[in-house]
């Protein structure tokens, strides 16, 4: 299990969410815990940046480093 640190930005973020939203992101969350490297590689950065669907059409972006994942920007599009 990778522990999950998180950015004051996308803490914000995901304390404004929805409900649905909150839900949506705690199953990504928990997949992210279990194995991040099968995220998709953000093109143009080194390979440790990753992102992560979650709900309908939004997004985690996270850095994996060192056995934990940083979640750095969320990008909610949800309801």
């Amino acid at each position: 299990m990778y522990p999950i640190e998180w950015s004051w930005a996308a803490r914000a973020q995901a304390d404004s969410l929805s409900a649905a939203g909150r839900r949506a992101l705690a199953e990504a969350i928990e997949q992210l815990r279990r194995d991040p490297w099968q995220g998709q590689r953000v093109p143009g950065y080194p390979p440790e940046f990753h992102t992560w669907s979650f709900g309908d059409w939004s997004l985690v972006v996270y850095l994996i480093h060192e056995r934990r994942v940083i979640v750095l920007d969320l990008i909610w599009a949800g309801p």
